[in-house]
């Protein structure tokens, strides 16, 4: 079994779809009150269900981003550089809801956003 939020973040931070952020707000509430007991028979803490969720989107879009890179430069699609800019996106609006991430955040954003702008360019129609 794998963590809890990795299917949430997986459907709610999506780099093939983004969707609008009041219906995020409500999926996460709805999934938070539907996992609130099993996070507490794992010991888990449930005020930190909205880090932990942004902890495991973190972690799922750097990956992303990096099989992206990995399909257009080593494989030669490019169709997957479109996706690398909203993926960027997702991970600037985490790192602003999260004040514990801004070390990460001053690191990760000004090489991510320059390869968003690269990608953006080089990406097929």
């Amino acid at each position: 079994m794998g963590n809890i939020y990795y299917d949430l973040c997986s459907l709610l931070r999506d780099s093939y779809v983004t969707l609008p952020d009041k219906a995020v707000e409500e999926l996460v509430y709805v999934y938070r009150h539907c996992t609130l007991s099993r996070i507490r028979q794992m010991g888990g803490r449930p005020d930190a269900f909205s880090y932990l969720l942004d902890v495991s989107a973190l972690q799922r879009n750097v990956k992303a981003i990096g099989t992206f890179g990995n399909q257009a430069h080593a494989l030669g699609k490019k169709f997957y550089l479109r996706f690398i800019p909203p993926t960027v996106a997702h991970l600037s609006a985490n790192f602003e809801r999260n004040s514990r991430m801004k070390p990460l955040a001053r690191k990760l954003l000004p090489i991510l956003s320059e390869l968003a702008g690269k990608a953006a360019s080089e990406a097929l129609p």
